[in-house]
């Protein structure tokens, strides 16, 4: 039976390990109650970009496949090899991370640590082991500012040990690459598999699968019932979450604002005669989804106000406030179970209501906050 060694992520490149305080940092919950940590909805995308990437590299052409990692500073021999290695394990890369079993994913709250070369411990963004078994553990602090391209860099290095790559080394055959071993051309594993890892992510860049940011999208699923019996409207509609720490903060996803609405592009509109009824919801978080939290660092607001069409020759009307909502220690992005009905987030004025669910945040690896009314658009009467 083949030994399971374990294998440690210590990337030289300044890219991947900068000089981040060394603290243990809370991410239990940290923004989506609903769907797990930040850095989840994080890590499941850049899973997907690297089935996506992998895929497209592998209908290119030879030459392309060939010259996937001639824009790195390496020797011609070493792009070579690099470019031999994405193309031998191209097809396993992609079969690790697809099907019913992918390879599992941790993300430490606590700092990640291995043995480093002179037996000292050595803190390092994953770790895991050599072979398709076992998972890649994530060391929260020091991924949770990498950029859509970092991160994906990131995996593909990790993957890069599970993959099968037959080798020859000083000590005789290998069936998997090691950081602290020759591997062809290159002095250790570990500057192969960073030159893959970037070769690669330089490529999803070109792709446009990947940009320089990421933005996490909030969903809504929201209705509008009306009181005369006439057929709802059914809109689902996305914003782009505000996260309200500094980005350079450990607590970066603790405090955060999901808006329907006015300043964000996508909301919930419907006429009301010449003028225009619009929706307005703010859920507000101080406390990291955490249990133990002042009530008042989060809460829901909601509003409905009129909005006047301006006549000719008329100065322009302030908003007119037709019913307000406040919920009081509740965010939907922080309970504890999906709210299956929802009705904590209705609002109604004497001849509509306003229901909304909310239906979790996905991963915008291209910051492109492409968002809109979706099926059923409310706004289709309104100026």
């Amino acid at each position: 039976m083949r030994k399971r060694a374990l294998k440690v992520l210590a990337l030289i490149l300044s890219l991947f390990f900068t000089s981040l305080a060394v603290c243990p940092v809370a991410v239990a919950h940290t923004g989506i109650g609903n769907g797990g940590d930040v850095m989840d909805a994080y890590l499941s995308d850049a899973r997907y970009r690297v089935t996506e990437i992998f895929r497209r590299f592998m209908q290119e052409g030879p030459d392309a496949r060939g010259a996937v990692c001639a824009q790195l500073e390496l020797t011609t021999t070493q792009k070579s090899d690099c470019a031999a290695f994405l193309q031998a394990t191209a097809a396993e890369y992609i079969s690790l991370h697809t099907g019913p079993n992918p390879v599992p994913f941790e993300i430490s709250a606590t700092p990640v640590y291995v043995d480093g070369p002179d037996g000292e411990p050595l803190r390092v963004a994953a770790r895991t082991w050599l072979g398709a078994e076992g998972p890649i553990t994530f060391d929260y602090e020091l991924i949770a500012s990498r950029s859509p391209r970092l991160l994906l860099a990131l995996l593909i290095h990790e993957t890069g040990h599970k993959v099968t790559f037959h080798y020859e080394s000083k000590q005789g055959s290998k069936l998997h690459v090691e950081d602290d071993l020759p591997v062809l051309s290159f002095a250790t594993g570990r500057q192969l598999l960073d030159s893959a890892g970037l070769a690669m992510a330089e490529y999803a860049v070109r792709e446009r699968l990947i940009g320089d940011t990421y933005a996490l999208v909030d969903q809504f699923w929201c209705k509008i019932t009306f009181n005369d019996a006439s057929r709802p409207i059914i809109v689902s509609t996305a914003n782009e979450r505000d996260f309200l720490n500094d980005a350079s903060q450990a607590n970066r996803f603790a405090a955060f604002d999901m808006i329907i609405g006015y300043p964000k592009p996508a909301g919930i509109k419907i006429g009301d005669g010449e003028n225009c009824l619009a929706f307005h919801l703010r859920a507000h978080e101080e406390a990291d989804c955490q249990d133990a939290h002042d009530p008042a660092t989060r809460y829901t607001e909601m509003e409905i106000y009129r909005i006047f069409k301006r006549k000719p020759g008329e100065a322009p009307r302030p908003n007119e406030a037709v019913a307000t909502k406040r919920l009081n220690d509740f965010n939907p992005a922080c309970a504890a179970v999906p709210d299956v009905t929802d009705q904590p987030m209705t609002i109604a004025t004497p001849s509509m209501t306003f229901t909304c669910q909310y239906k979790g945040a996905q991963a915008d690896p291209l910051n492109s906050q492409i968002h809109g009314h979706g099926v059923g658009d409310a706004a289709d009467d309104c100026f």
